[in-house]
């Protein structure tokens, strides 16, 4: 499934939102940005970012901890925009 472009827009939002509010210069993030390459999220930023997007959809049950494992069950060292925004497609 791939996410709507509401939900990729929302997320590049509240993306944007939280490098600015953290200070982080904020760059042109589109859905292929990498969250830790591009935008050097860290551990406590995919934290922020998880706290920040609950907020923003007012839901408390969404299964983060299956967003850093793949098909095969192997843990993801970074994520695309896009895969976030397809994994709360299916999850909102």
């Amino acid at each position: 499934m791939t996410a709507s472009n509401d939900i990729t827009n929302e997320l590049i939002t509240i993306i944007t939102e939280m490098a600015s509010q953290s200070g982080q210069p904020v760059h042109n993030i589109t859905a292929d940005t990498y969250l830790g390459g591009d935008l050097q999220l860290r551990s406590l930023d995919f934290i922020r970012l998880v706290g920040a997007i609950n907020q923003h959809f007012g839901r408390h049950d969404i299964p983060f901890q299956e967003l850093f494992i793949a098909e095969d069950g192997s843990i993801l060292e970074d994520i695309q925009v896009r895969y976030v925004a397809d994994f709360l497609s299916r999850h909102l």
